[in-house]
Protein backbone atom coordinates (compact mmCIF):
# COMPACT_ATOMS: atom_id res chain seq x y z
CA UNK A 1 0.00 0.00 0.00
CA UNK A 2 1.06 3.63 -0.27
CA UNK A 3 0.25 7.23 1.64
CA UNK A 4 -1.14 8.09 -2.17
CA UNK A 5 -3.58 5.14 -2.47
CA UNK A 6 -5.17 6.01 1.21
CA UNK A 7 -5.12 9.47 0.43
CA UNK A 8 -7.21 8.39 -2.98
CA UNK A 9 -9.44 5.90 -0.80
CA UNK A 10 -10.31 8.95 1.90
CA UNK A 11 -10.96 11.09 -1.27
CA UNK A 12 -13.68 8.34 -2.79
CA UNK A 13 -15.75 7.86 0.46
CA UNK A 14 -19.28 9.46 0.93
CA UNK A 15 -22.10 9.53 3.51
CA UNK A 16 -22.54 6.31 2.65
CA UNK A 17 -19.64 4.73 4.38
CA UNK A 18 -20.56 6.45 7.79
CA UNK A 19 -16.41 7.59 7.92
CA UNK A 20 -15.05 11.06 9.29
CA UNK A 21 -11.56 11.82 8.86
CA UNK A 22 -11.34 13.70 12.23
CA UNK A 23 -7.76 14.37 12.29
CA UNK A 24 -5.87 15.31 9.42
CA UNK A 25 -1.76 15.10 8.99
CA UNK A 26 -0.07 18.32 7.80
CA UNK A 27 2.06 16.51 5.40
CA UNK A 28 2.95 13.21 3.65
CA UNK A 29 4.57 11.29 0.64
CA UNK A 30 2.43 10.04 -1.54
CA UNK A 31 4.87 7.22 -2.96
CA UNK A 32 5.88 6.66 0.38
CA UNK A 33 4.86 2.72 1.46
CA UNK A 34 2.70 2.52 3.57
CA UNK A 35 2.45 -0.85 5.84
CA UNK A 36 -0.73 -1.64 8.25
CA UNK A 37 -1.15 -3.59 11.20
CA UNK A 38 -3.62 -4.34 13.84
CA UNK A 39 -1.45 -5.47 16.72
CA UNK A 40 0.79 -2.80 18.56
CA UNK A 41 3.05 -5.27 19.86
CA UNK A 42 4.23 -5.64 15.83
CA UNK A 43 5.76 -1.92 15.58
CA UNK A 44 7.73 -0.48 14.30
CA UNK A 45 7.14 -2.35 10.74
CA UNK A 46 10.41 -2.23 9.39
CA UNK A 47 10.19 -2.63 5.76
CA UNK A 48 7.69 0.60 5.06
CA UNK A 49 8.19 4.39 5.09
CA UNK A 50 4.86 4.72 7.39
CA UNK A 51 2.29 2.94 9.61
CA UNK A 52 -1.22 2.59 9.74
CA UNK A 53 -2.69 1.17 12.48
CA UNK A 54 -5.84 0.00 12.87
CA UNK A 55 -7.73 -0.39 16.41
CA UNK A 56 -9.65 -3.35 17.00
CA UNK A 57 -12.34 -4.18 19.60
CA UNK A 58 -12.21 -7.96 20.42
CA UNK A 59 -13.17 -10.07 23.20
CA UNK A 60 -9.79 -10.05 25.10
CA UNK A 61 -7.99 -6.80 24.02
CA UNK A 62 -9.34 -3.36 22.54
CA UNK A 63 -7.01 -1.73 20.08
CA UNK A 64 -7.94 1.33 21.06
CA UNK A 65 -5.79 0.97 24.24
CA UNK A 66 -2.86 1.16 22.73
CA UNK A 67 -3.14 4.26 20.37
CA UNK A 68 -0.75 6.19 22.07
CA UNK A 69 1.81 3.62 22.07
CA UNK A 70 1.09 2.86 18.14
CA UNK A 71 2.10 6.78 17.80
CA UNK A 72 5.37 6.77 19.69
CA UNK A 73 6.28 3.83 17.40
CA UNK A 74 5.61 5.62 14.45
CA UNK A 75 2.17 4.91 13.27
CA UNK A 76 0.59 8.33 11.51
CA UNK A 77 -2.53 6.85 10.03
CA UNK A 78 -5.28 5.41 12.38
CA UNK A 79 -8.51 3.64 11.67
CA UNK A 80 -10.58 3.92 14.75
CA UNK A 81 -14.13 3.16 15.54
CA UNK A 82 -16.94 5.24 16.95
CA UNK A 83 -17.40 6.01 21.06
CA UNK A 84 -13.63 5.86 21.32
CA UNK A 85 -11.51 8.44 23.84
CA UNK A 86 -9.29 9.95 21.39
CA UNK A 87 -5.76 10.77 22.49
CA UNK A 88 -3.31 13.02 21.28
CA UNK A 89 -2.27 11.77 18.05
CA UNK A 90 0.01 14.66 16.90
CA UNK A 91 0.50 15.25 12.91
CA UNK A 92 -2.01 12.34 12.33
CA UNK A 93 -4.97 11.17 10.31
CA UNK A 94 -7.38 9.78 12.26
CA UNK A 95 -10.16 8.06 10.52
CA UNK A 96 -13.38 7.21 12.76
CA UNK A 97 -15.59 4.54 11.33
CA UNK A 98 -18.58 2.61 13.04
CA UNK A 99 -17.15 -0.73 12.35
CA UNK A 100 -12.74 -0.95 11.78
CA UNK A 101 -12.38 -4.03 10.36
CA UNK A 102 -14.95 -3.53 7.89
CA UNK A 103 -12.68 0.15 6.59
CA UNK A 104 -9.44 -1.77 6.70
CA UNK A 105 -11.25 -4.14 4.50
CA UNK A 106 -12.97 -1.47 1.82
CA UNK A 107 -9.02 0.38 2.15
CA UNK A 108 -7.60 -2.92 1.14
CA UNK A 109 -9.88 -3.60 -1.88
CA UNK A 110 -9.14 -0.40 -3.26
CA UNK A 111 -5.28 -0.96 -3.04
CA UNK A 112 -5.88 -4.76 -4.46
CA UNK A 113 -8.07 -2.96 -7.44
CA UNK A 114 -5.55 -0.31 -7.90
CA UNK A 115 -2.60 -2.59 -8.26
CA UNK A 116 -4.95 -4.34 -10.98
CA UNK A 117 -3.01 -7.76 -10.99
CA UNK A 118 -4.43 -11.01 -11.91
CA UNK A 119 -5.71 -12.60 -7.89
CA UNK A 120 -6.69 -15.99 -7.11
CA UNK A 121 -9.16 -16.54 -4.24
CA UNK A 122 -7.97 -19.97 -2.47
CA UNK A 123 -10.69 -21.20 -0.36
CA UNK A 124 -11.29 -24.48 1.39
CA UNK A 125 -11.87 -26.54 4.23
CA UNK A 126 -8.61 -27.32 4.54
CA UNK A 127 -5.56 -27.71 2.00
CA UNK A 128 -5.50 -23.47 1.25
CA UNK A 129 -1.65 -22.45 2.80
CA UNK A 130 -0.27 -26.09 1.42
CA UNK A 131 -1.70 -25.49 -2.50
CA UNK A 132 -0.89 -21.57 -2.12
CA UNK A 133 2.67 -22.32 -0.80
CA UNK A 134 2.67 -25.14 -4.13
CA UNK A 135 1.78 -22.76 -6.57
CA UNK A 136 4.26 -20.08 -5.28
CA UNK A 137 6.75 -22.00 -5.82
CA UNK A 138 5.63 -23.07 -9.54
CA UNK A 139 5.23 -19.38 -10.44
CA UNK A 140 8.23 -18.13 -9.13
CA UNK A 141 10.67 -19.03 -11.35
CA UNK A 142 8.70 -16.90 -14.28
CA UNK A 143 6.48 -14.31 -12.29
CA UNK A 144 6.63 -11.82 -9.92
CA UNK A 145 4.13 -13.80 -7.59
CA UNK A 146 2.60 -12.33 -3.94
CA UNK A 147 0.97 -14.66 -1.68
CA UNK A 148 -0.43 -14.72 1.95
CA UNK A 149 1.99 -14.73 4.30
CA UNK A 150 1.87 -17.81 6.34
CA UNK A 151 -1.89 -18.71 6.91
CA UNK A 152 -3.45 -14.99 6.67
CA UNK A 153 -6.46 -16.03 5.85
CA UNK A 154 -8.98 -14.72 8.43
CA UNK A 155 -10.91 -11.38 8.23
CA UNK A 156 -8.35 -9.93 9.92
CA UNK A 157 -5.73 -11.81 7.79
CA UNK A 158 -7.03 -10.99 3.95
CA UNK A 159 -6.10 -7.23 4.63
CA UNK A 160 -2.71 -7.91 5.97
CA UNK A 161 -2.36 -10.20 2.78
CA UNK A 162 -3.28 -7.42 0.35
CA UNK A 163 -1.40 -4.94 1.83
CA UNK A 164 1.94 -6.87 0.70
CA UNK A 165 0.72 -6.73 -3.05
CA UNK A 166 2.64 -4.05 -5.15
CA UNK A 167 1.94 -3.06 -8.79
CA UNK A 168 4.57 -4.80 -10.35
CA UNK A 169 2.88 -7.93 -9.22
CA UNK A 170 2.20 -10.18 -11.71
CA UNK A 171 -0.51 -12.82 -9.61
CA UNK A 172 -1.66 -12.78 -6.49
CA UNK A 173 -2.48 -16.09 -4.20
CA UNK A 174 -4.98 -14.67 -1.55
CA UNK A 175 -5.94 -17.67 0.63
CA UNK A 176 -9.45 -16.75 2.29
CA UNK A 177 -11.16 -18.66 5.44
CA UNK A 178 -14.56 -18.70 7.11
CA UNK A 179 -16.51 -20.17 9.76
CA UNK A 180 -19.72 -18.13 9.89
CA UNK A 181 -22.40 -17.01 7.28
CA UNK A 182 -21.64 -13.93 5.72
CA UNK A 183 -17.86 -14.00 5.90
CA UNK A 184 -17.06 -14.75 2.61
CA UNK A 185 -18.89 -11.89 1.29
CA UNK A 186 -16.42 -9.20 2.84
CA UNK A 187 -13.99 -11.58 1.71
CA UNK A 188 -14.59 -11.50 -1.82
CA UNK A 189 -15.11 -7.78 -1.13
CA UNK A 190 -11.41 -7.48 -0.64
CA UNK A 191 -9.95 -9.90 -2.56
CA UNK A 192 -11.82 -9.31 -5.89
CA UNK A 193 -10.43 -12.80 -6.94
CA UNK A 194 -10.23 -13.02 -11.17
CA UNK A 195 -9.72 -17.01 -10.57
CA UNK A 196 -10.64 -19.21 -7.74
CA UNK A 197 -9.57 -22.55 -6.26
CA UNK A 198 -11.82 -24.56 -4.20
CA UNK A 199 -9.55 -27.47 -2.21
CA UNK A 200 -12.02 -29.25 -0.88
CA UNK A 201 -15.33 -29.56 1.24
CA UNK A 202 -15.22 -30.61 4.42
CA UNK A 203 -17.19 -30.52 7.92
CA UNK A 204 -15.40 -28.39 9.55
CA UNK A 205 -17.28 -25.00 10.83
CA UNK A 206 -20.16 -27.04 9.90
CA UNK A 207 -21.90 -26.41 13.17
CA UNK A 208 -22.52 -23.03 12.30
CA UNK A 209 -24.65 -23.41 9.08
CA UNK A 210 -28.24 -24.65 8.59
CA UNK A 211 -26.67 -27.26 6.25
CA UNK A 212 -23.79 -28.61 3.84
CA UNK A 213 -25.22 -26.95 1.01
CA UNK A 214 -25.25 -23.66 2.49
CA UNK A 215 -21.70 -24.15 3.77
CA UNK A 216 -20.94 -24.84 -0.24
CA UNK A 217 -22.63 -21.96 -1.55
CA UNK A 218 -21.33 -19.76 1.40
CA UNK A 219 -17.83 -20.90 0.40
CA UNK A 220 -18.52 -20.76 -3.37
CA UNK A 221 -19.82 -16.78 -3.08
CA UNK A 222 -15.75 -16.09 -3.00
CA UNK A 223 -15.30 -16.88 -6.61
CA UNK A 224 -18.61 -14.71 -7.90
CA UNK A 225 -17.50 -13.01 -11.05
CA UNK A 226 -14.31 -15.13 -11.54
CA UNK A 227 -13.02 -15.94 -14.94
CA UNK A 228 -12.18 -19.61 -14.16
CA UNK A 229 -12.31 -21.61 -11.24
CA UNK A 230 -10.92 -24.97 -10.45
CA UNK A 231 -12.46 -27.41 -7.39
CA UNK A 232 -13.25 -30.59 -6.94
CA UNK A 233 -15.88 -32.79 -9.10
CA UNK A 234 -18.12 -33.78 -6.55
CA UNK A 235 -18.98 -31.36 -3.56
CA UNK A 236 -21.50 -33.44 -1.77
Amino acid sequence: MTVGAWKNWLDGLDERDACRLIQKRKESTPSARLGATQDSRQLPLGSVQETLFIAIRGSWHNGHHYLTEAHAMGARFFIIEEDSNLPNLPDSDVLMTPGAVHAWQDFARHWRMECATDTVGITGSNGKTTVKEWLMQLFAKDHNACGSPRSFNSQVGVPLALGDLLPEHDIAFIEAAISAPAEMERHHHSIQPTHGILTHLGNAHLQHFQSKEELIQEKIRLFHGSQWVAMPGHLE
